[in-house]
């Protein structure tokens, strides 16, 4: 049966910012411009990368959900450092913990990270822009926190846990989802991505032993130079949620 929750809340309005570059160029030659040696002013040039603002946070989730994602990786960000993207991750598994979700603790002596990684992601389909985005890799004795920060705009584009001992799916059990934490923790993400949180809700024609699978809808305020002739459902974005007893997953594709 689906359950419906509809959680609307006050948020400010605010420009959705981003970064974009054509997919035609973002696939040229990726080993020679977009090798570890190579800068990013120089990638900037030849990639024909768009100013601030080209990309609307809206589009860089819709690109995340995409199951035809591609990566390249970049020796450093455009707009932001990787201590700046470490520190913010961590804030991020603060608000995590803070509303109840299964996260990795920062300050347990077992706690450890991986330096950020920058990484150019585009769509095979070329229907979105390609981003810049951090891979940030947190974990501590009883799991593994994986998250995508946008590299302009530091927003958590993408998220998955796992506890330390997950064997995969196959493996693992489905739980009943908590809607309390779940619609917290969207309605937070909502506020600071200037969207409005429009529904959370359970997938009812998706049954499976192993997983759980609840959608997150977003609507986003139309930009005054953006075309919203090609929007999707009237501007709201989708987003799917996946977990088990073992693990879950936000806006990340790469869990299946």
């Amino acid at each position: 049966m689906k359950k419906n929750m509809i959680v609307i809340c006050s948020i400010i309005l605010a420009v959705c910012i981003g970064l974009g570059i054509p997919l035609v160029t973002a696939n040229i030659q990726d080993s020679a411009v977009l090798s570890k040696t190579e800068r990013l002013v120089n990638a900037d040039a030849a990639l024909g990368l768009n100013g601030r603002g080209s990309t609307s946070l809206e589009d860089k989730y819709r690109l995340m959900s995409s199951e035809l994602l591609y990566e390249s990786e970049l020796s450093s960000g455009k707009y932001m450092l990787a201590d700046e993207v470490q520190a913010r991750a961590e804030e991020y598994d603060e608000m995590l913990q803070l509303y109840g979700a299964r996260s990795v603790d920062t300050k347990s002596d077992d706690y450890f990270s991986i330096m950020p990684r920058p990484l150019m992601i585009g769509d095979e389909s070329g229907e979105l822009p390609s981003i810049i985005v951090w891979r940030v890799l947190m974990h501590d004795a009883d799991g593994i926190v994986e998250m995508m920060i946008d590299d302009e705009t530091g927003m958590l584009l993408s998220l998955q846990y796992r506890d330390i001992e997950y064997l995969g799916r196959e493996n693992a059990a489905s739980i009943e989802p908590h809607f309390d934490i779940i619609c917290t923790a969207a309605a937070e993400l909502a506020a600071q991505s200037g969207a409005e949180l429009v529904n959370v809700y359970e997938a009812d024609d998706y049954i499976s032993e192993y997983i759980n699978l609840v959608y997150i809808e977003l609507r986003f305020p139309v930009r005054e130079s953006e075309q919203r002739e090609n929007a999707q459902d009237g501007g709201v974005v989708k987003l799917m949620l996946e977990l088990n007893n073992g693990m879950y997953a936000f806006n990340d594709m790469s869990s299946y």
